[in-house]
C-alpha cells in the first residue's frame, strides 16, 4: 500500500470511524489514537518489509483491524490471556490488545523481521502486558491455564490441535467457512460470521470432555 504516511494515517483513521458501525463497534479516543500509531509504523515498515498484502485502504482496515477489534469484542474478555500464533504484523493479537487494554497477549512469530517490527510497534504503542516470542510455535512452552490461542494465518494442523488440547487451551480461529476442523477432541463453543464478509467466520473451540 503506497501513500504519504501522515496524511494516509489521518485518512485511514477517519475511514475506520466510518466503517466501525458495520462491525457493531464504537471506538473511543484512545483506541483511535493507538490505531493511528499502529498504521503509522505499519506504513513505514511496509516500504521495506512485506508485512501485509492488502492494496486497498478499506480492505486493510476491514480484514486486519476491524475484524480483530470485532473478534476481541465478541470472543475475549478484558483480562483474557491470549496467545496469537503466526501473528505476522500483529493480527489479530496486537490489534485485540488495543481494543481490550487489560488483555495479556503473547505474539508468536518465527520471522525475525516481523518480530522486530512487532517489538518496535509495541514500544511506540507503549503497551504493557505484551510479549513477543520470535520462534516457531512448536518451541513455545509458556502456556497458561485458561488461555486462549488465536489462529488467523497459520495452518491449522492435527499436530497443532493436539498440542493445544494437551495444554488445555481454548482456540479462536478466524478462517473461511470451508476450513475443516481436524480431530474429535474439540467442541465448537461459539461461531459467528464476520460482518461484511460472505465466507469469513470466527470459531471458538474448547477441548471436548468425556461428558460432552
Amino acid at each position: 500500500m503506497h501513500a504519504s504516511p501522515a496524511s494516509s494515517v489521518r485518512e485511514l483513521c477517519h475511514l475506520a470511524l466510518d466503517l466501525q458501525s458495520e462491525f457493531g463497534l464504537s471506538l473511543n479516543r484512545e483506541q483511535i489514537s493507538r490505531l493511528g500509531v499502529y498504521l503509522d509504523v505499519l506504513l513505514q515498515w511496509q516500504e521495506r518489509v512485506n508485512l501485509i498484502s492488502e492494496p486497498s485502504p478499506e480492505r486493510l482496515l476491514r480484514l486486519h483491524f476491524l475484524e480483530s477489534f470485532w473478534m476481541a469484542e465478541h470472543f475475549l474478555e478484558d483480562r483474557s490471556i491470549l496467545t496469537d500464533l503466526g501473528t505476522g504484523a500483529g493480527f489479530p493479537g496486537l490489534a485485540a490488545r488495543i481494543y481490550r487494554p487489560l488483555l495479556s497477549v503473547t505474539l508468536v512469530e518465527k520471522h525475525a523481521k516481523k518480530a522486530l517490527f512487532l517489538e518496535q510497534l509495541t514500544r511506540r504503542l507503549k503497551l504493557k502486558g505484551v510479549s513477543i516470542f520470535s520462534h516457531r510455535w512448536q518451541e513455545y512452552e509458556a502456556w497458561q491455564t485458561g488461555g486462549i490461542v488465536s489462529i488467523r494465518a497459520l495452518k491449522v494442523s492435527a499436530e497443532l490441535l493436539e498440542r493445544l488440547a494437551e495444554q488445555g487451551q481454548r482456540v479462536l480461529l478466524l478462517h473461511t467457512e470451508d476450513m475443516p476442523i481436524e480431530g474429535n477432541k474439540w467442541l465448537v463453543i461459539n461461531q459467528l460470521q464476520v460482518p461484511g464478509s460472505r465466507r469469513r467466520v470466527a470459531t471458538q473451540l474448547g477441548v471436548r470432555t468425556s461428558t460432552s
